[in-house]
């Protein structure tokens, strides 16, 4: 009897070590599971404070009512001055204030706000250039941001072309500007709109007879 006893008690030993070695393996595993589920949700908080903190792209700014020369070799003012005039007279000036571009010299400026060449401009004004037998016409015209400028040189080129005019070089965006440029039966066009902070958003458009005569009048208004 004694011997059987022994024999049940260490039977009912075995039972209970196992069963406590489930409940650490079980336990284990909580911890870990738990562990798992606070490192993912702690990756969740770093990625939504990530996201919601970059800064948002910067919005197009309305240019402040100044003329001034600038690379692209445009009709301005004097650097920081403010004019009293409609952005048409102010560009009219400006014209006339750039009586020589290179071999070609002014020789009527117009404004042309009534019949613009560019669409829904705040001001524009128009100047004729002669060199030899050459011709330039070279229009400028103001927006009231570098959103619109885009918008609208693209839309005129894209305009020409669906009048049949050839495209000779897409519209490309860089952060100072734009430019393309196309051609019709007639003449040779080179487009180009820029916005230097805190200055007047700006399209230009070169015509003339030929690519060649276009680009020389083109390098030529680079300071």
């Amino acid at each position: 009897m004694m011997e059987n006893s022994s024999l049940n008690d260490h039977g009912n030993a075995q039972p209970a070590k196992s069963r406590k070695w489930i409940y650490v393996i079980i336990a284990v595993c909580v911890v870990a599971l738990i562990g798992a589920f606070a490192i993912v949700a702690a990756a969740i908080g770093i990625y939504f404070y990530t996201y919601k903190s970059k800064p948002s792209p910067p919005p197009f700014e309305r240019p402040a009512n100044m003329r001034t020369a600038n690379s692209s070799g445009s009709a301005n003012n004097r650097p920081g001055t403010r004019s009293n005039g409609s952005p048409t007279d102010n560009l009219v000036n400006a014209i006339r204030s750039r009586s020589k571009v290179g071999s070609f010299d002014l020789q009527n400026v117009v404004p042309t706000i009534s019949t613009p060449t560019f669409t829904n401009t705040i001001g524009e004004a128009k100047g004729i250039y002669v060199s030899g037998g050459k011709t330039i016409t070279f229009t400028v015209a103001e927006y009231r941001n570098k959103a619109q400028a885009a918008v609208y040189l693209t839309r005129l080129m894209r305009e020409r072309s669906e009048k049949g005019a050839k495209i000779l070089s897409k519209a490309k965006v860089s952060q100072n500007g734009i430019n393309g440029s196309f051609q019709d039966d007639k003449q040779t066009y080179y487009g180009f709109c820029n916005w230097p902070a805190g200055k007047a958003s700006l399209c230009h458009l070169i015509a003339g007879d030929d690519a060649a005569v276009v680009e020389e009048f083109r390098q030529a208004l680079q300071p």
